[in-house]
């Protein structure tokens, strides 16, 4: 199992915390890094975007992302990350019923 990342909308049961994307991701590094870059990235744009905001008058607290919502990203990330990997030469990894795998 130590090669397998298993994805879902809701990872349920018994070892649920063990299952989450962050716990995952710890046996990853490689895959962590990149989700890191993406999330700095997509931090500082939204950032840039808060302050261009405000030349037009629009409230700031309306557009800030919460802890929640940065979560959901990561989420999200993680997931483009792995399908990325799949597509790549040469392969990296298969996405299976289970979740991602290496190739």
């Amino acid at each position: 199992m130590g090669k397998t990342f298993q994805v879902s909308q809701k990872i349920v049961g018994e070892n649920s915390m063990e299952l989450t994307y962050e716990n995952q991701l710890k046996n990853f590094k490689t895959v962590q890094n990149l989700v890191d870059t993406i999330c700095e990235q997509l931090s500082n744009e939204q950032t840039d975007f808060e302050k261009k905001s405000q030349h037009y008058n629009i409230k700031s607290e309306s557009l800030l992302a919460s802890e929640k919502i940065q979560s959901e990203i990561r989420a999200v990330a993680t997931e483009i990350a792995l399908e990325g990997l799949c597509w790549v030469e040469p392969k990296v990894l298969d996405k299976k019923e289970i979740g991602y795998v290496a190739a």
